[in-house]
């Protein structure tokens, strides 16, 4: 059963914050970034696009993506391998 989505002004459709664990757990996630949200979202960082860059490409205000990829652009610069 897919959960219900919520559409808020902007035209940004969300997942509802119960839809998921982990990286959505408690998130107002946008519909738009796919099944794998923070996947897609590291991905885009590792390709080394900016917040803007990545908002510009899926059509978000730049600060919903700034939100969504602090957690992950924290654990790359920590990451000792990279």
């Amino acid at each position: 059963m897919m959960p219900t989505v919520l559409t808020m002004p902007g035209k940004v459709t969300f997942l509802p914050r119960e839809a998921g664990r982990g990286f959505c757990a408690g998130r107002r996630v946008p519909e738009a970034l796919g099944p794998m949200p923070e996947a897609t979202l590291a991905c885009f960082i590792d390709l080394g696009l900016t917040d803007a860059e990545i908002a510009h490409y899926f059509g978000l205000p730049r600060e919903y993506v700034t939100a969504l990829t602090q957690m992950i652009r924290a654990r790359i610069e920590s990451d000792p391998c990279r």
